[in-house]
C-alpha cells in the first residue's frame, strides 16, 4: 500500500496555511487570507491543494463556523474527514504548569510539540500572528508559561482607529518590509518603528530573563509577522515559519 498524503491545516485568525505530509516529511506548502477562503466558499483555497490528499489533520483557533465550512469544503474535494486536534501535551513529552491547561490555545500546544521534535532543550517560542505569543519550555519538557500581546496589524489598527490624525491604511507589507530608522522622520516610519520597537522590545526582555535566570534557550519565531520582526532581531534566533504545521506533522506520525 502506497504511503498517505496528509492534509495539515493550521487555521488562525488571519490566514490558513496548509501543508501535505507525505514520507514523514511536509512536500508542499501554501496560504489564504480567512476572508479570501471565505469569500470564494474556501474554492481558493481547494484549487491550491493537491487532489491525492488521504487524510486532513487541522489546528482551528478561528470560529467554529469556519470548522463546519471548511469541513463540508475538503470532504466535497477529497472524501476525507478532517480531524481537529484538541490534545493535551502530554503524549509528546510536555506539560504545562498553566493553572488551566485548557486555557492554553491549540495552536500554542502544537507549535510547542513541533519545535520540541526539533529542539531537545529549552526553547522560547515566539509565535508572530494577529496576536504575538511567548512561552517558553525547559528542558525536562516543562511549559513554565507565556504571554500574550496584540500583534503588529493590531497595534497599527488601534492607532487608526483611536486617533484623528494617524492613519494607517496604506501601510502595506511592501513598507513594513523597508528598513526603518528608530528615529523616524515622518508620522508613517514613526508608527512602524513604534510598532516594531514594542513587539521586539517584549521579546528581548523576555529572553533577557529567561537567561538572567540561568537557562540558554533556543528562540524560535514563527507566524505571519515573524519575517518583518527577524530584521531587528538577535541573528541567533531561529525562523521556522511553518512551526504549527510541523507540530501537526508530528502529531500525524505519531498517531500511524
Amino acid at each position: 500500500m502506497s504511503s498517505p498524503k496528509i492534509l495539515l491545516l493550521d487555521i488562525g485568525n488571519t490566514r490558513i496555511k496548509w501543508g501535505v505530509l507525505f514520507k514523514g516529511e511536509i512536500v508542499e506548502t501554501g496560504a489564504v487570507t480567512i476572508s479570501e477562503a471565505k469569500s470564494s466558499g474556501f474554492s481558493s483555497l481547494i484549487r491550491s491543494i493537491p487532489k491525492d490528499i488521504n487524510k486532513a489533520l487541522a489546528s482551528n483557533v478561528s470560529s467554529i463556523k469556519i470548522s463546519t465550512r471548511l469541513s463540508a469544503a475538503i470532504g466535497a474535494s477529497f472524501g476525507c474527514d478532517i480531524e481537529f486536534v484538541n490534545r493535551g501535551l502530554s503524549s509528546y513529552g510536555i506539560t504545562t504548569e498553566y493553572s488551566e491547561p485548557r486555557q492554553l490555545g491549540i495552536d500554542r500546544r502544537i507549535a510547542m510539540i513541533g519545535a520540541r521534535a526539533e529542539f531537545n532543550g529549552e526553547i522560547a517560542i515566539i509565535d508572530a500572528g494577529t496576536a504575538v505569543t511567548i512561552d517558553f519550555v525547559n528542558k525536562k519538557g516543562v511549559h513554565i508559561g507565556g504571554q500574550i500581546l496584540p500583534g503588529l496589524h493590531l497595534m497599527l489598527k488601534e492607532l487608526d482607529d483611536s486617533t484623528r490624525n494617524i492613519s494607517t491604511s496604506g501601510i502595506t507589507e511592501d513598507i513594513l518590509q523597508r528598513e526603518i530608522d528608530l528615529w523616524a522622520k515622518d508620522t508613517t516610519s514613526a508608527v512602524i518603528s513604534g510598532a516594531y520597537n514594542a513587539l521586539c522590545g517584549a521579546i528581548i526582555r523576555s529572553v533577557s530573563d529567561l537567561r538572567k535566570m540561568g537557562f540558554k534557550p533556543k528562540v524560535i519565531l514563527t507566524g505571519g509577522d515573524a519575517r518583518f520582526l527577524m530584521n531587528f532581531l538577535d541573528k541567533s534566533y531561529l525562523y521556522r515559519p511553518n512551526l504549527v504545521l510541523n507540530g501537526l506533522a508530528s502529531i500525524a506520525i505519531g498517531g500511524d
